[in-house]
This record gives C-alpha cells, sequence and structure tokens, in this order.
C-alpha cells in the first residue's frame, strides 16, 4: 500500500507569535525606544536653538560694547582737541599779554617797556615831535628799514623823540630782535591787548611795519605804511619841519 504523503501541521495563532507576554515586552520597548529618540531629536533641537540664542545675545553684546567703546573714543578724542585748544590759547595768551597792560588811543597811547618797567606816553614827550616805529620778529621788512632808525635817531634823536614799538610778536622775539638791530639801548615799547596789536590796529595798521609820526603838540600828523628805506626816513622828517 503507497505510503502517503504526511502535511506538517500548521501551527496556531499562538503557535506563530511564540510567547505572547514576549511579544507584548518587544512592542513596549520598540515604542519606547521610539520615543526615547523623539524626546532626544526634541532636546537636541531645543539645545541648537539655545545654543543659536545664546550666540545672538552675544552677538548683540559684543556690538553694544564695540558701540560703547567707539563713543567714548570719540569722546576722548574731541576731550583731547579742547585740551589742546586750550593749552595753545592759554600759551599764546601768556606769551602775548603778560604786562601789557595799556592804552591803546592813537593820540594818547600809554604802552608798557619791552626791557623795562618804564612805561611810554605822548602826553610825556609834548613840546617834541614823536616818531613811532612798529616792528616785528618777523618782518623782514622791518628788519631792513631798522638800520636808518637807528642811525636816525643817533643823529636826531636831540630834536625828535623816537620810540620803538615791538607788536604782534614774542617779548623774547622782539628782544632778540632789538639786540641784533642795535636798538635795544633806545626806548623799546610793546603794543597792548590781544596778539600785542591794539594800537597797530588803531592807528589803521594793515601791515608791518608802519611808523607814525606826532607833531609836538601831540597832533598825529600821518602814518607810514611800509618800510621807510634810502633816505624816506630823513625826508619825512625834514618834510614835516621836525629836523
Amino acid at each position: 500500500m503507497a505510503n502517503k504523503k504526511r502535511r506538517p501541521k500548521s501551527r496556531s495563532g499562538a503557535q506563530r507569535s511564540g510567547n505572547p507576554a514576549k511579544a507584548n515586552q518587544a512592542t513596549k520597548g520598540g515604542a519606547n525606544r521610539n520615543r526615547a529618540g523623539a524626546t532626544k531629536a526634541g532636546k537636541s533641537r531645543s539645545d541648537h536653538a539655545a545654543a543659536q540664542a545664546s550666540r545672538r545675545e552675544q552677538r548683540a553684546r559684543e556690538r553694544q560694547r564695540q558701540e560703547l567703546k567707539n563713543k567714548l573714543s570719540w569722546v576722548a578724542l574731541f576731550g583731547g582737541i579742547a585740551l589742546v585748544i586750550g593749552i595753545i590759547v592759554f600759551s599764546v595768551s601768556g606769551v602775548f599779554s603778560s604786562s601789557n597792560n595799556g592804552t591803546a588811543d592813537a593820540e594818547a597811547w600809554d604802552l608798557p617797556g619791552l626791557f623795562t618797567d618804564q612805561r611810554f606816553k605822548l602826553a610825556d614827550f609834548e613840546g617834541q615831535p614823536v616818531v613811532l616805529n612798529f616792528y616785528a620778529s618777523w618782518c623782514t621788512v622791518c628788519e631792513a628799514e631798522l638800520p636808518e632808525f637807528k642811525s636816525a635817531v643817533e643823529t636826531y634823536g636831540d630834536r625828535v623823540k623816537f620810540v620803538f614799538v615791538d607788536s604782534q610778536d614774542t617779548d623774547s622775539g622782539g628782544k632778540r630782535m632789538a639786540r641784533a638791530e642795535g636798538i635795544d639801548g633806545f626806548d623799546v615799547a610793546k603794543d597792548v591787548g590781544p596778539g600785542n596789536r591794539d594800537l597797530f590796529r588803531a592807528l589803521g595798521g594793515r601791515g608791518m611795519p608802519i611808523t607814525a609820526f606826532y607833531d609836538a603838540d601831540g597832533t598825529l600828523r600821518f602814518v607810514s605804511s611800509g618800510g621807510l628805506l634810502n633816505g624816506a626816513l630823513v625826508d619825512a622828517l625834514t618834510r614835516f619841519g621836525y629836523i
């Protein structure tokens, strides 16, 4: 008798799935792993966002610090400029206005001495013609004409009063030039006011040198602008009847 093939018995659902408890446990484990992965991913995104926010905040603080630094730099710059200007103004005012109080009236001037404490007043020279010559150490034309003035003082000083006025200059510069030109032994005054030029302006001066001629009664006769060279000074003294 022919042998019949035996078909394998089909497994039941319970058999196919194995142990139900283990299956449930495996399912729960997978779900837990999914939840843990999602939680980890969420935490990573949160950390990344927090890091970005922290970097933005740090950059904002850095910009604020840089802006403050720039403002302080500008404040320091302008403060330094103001300080330098103040020092210059103080120094210049000290150079030009030390002991230079006086009167700059064109026909009633009162000037301080450059080398001494002597005062030079127009009123004190009444009865004698006066020649008032303005010079400065930086004026080349002044330098050129001073030898002729020195000669005139030596020749006509008994008839005409010569007064030299250092104007728009420093005391040291005026003294240095007076010594170099040999007039330091004569009457040397200095101009008054800011910049040591008030009398120069009162006489209408615009450029150096100028020379003012006064009659014996103190009346202003003439103001010469520019250098009196090549005998022009003696010609003027003669024309005005001073010599």
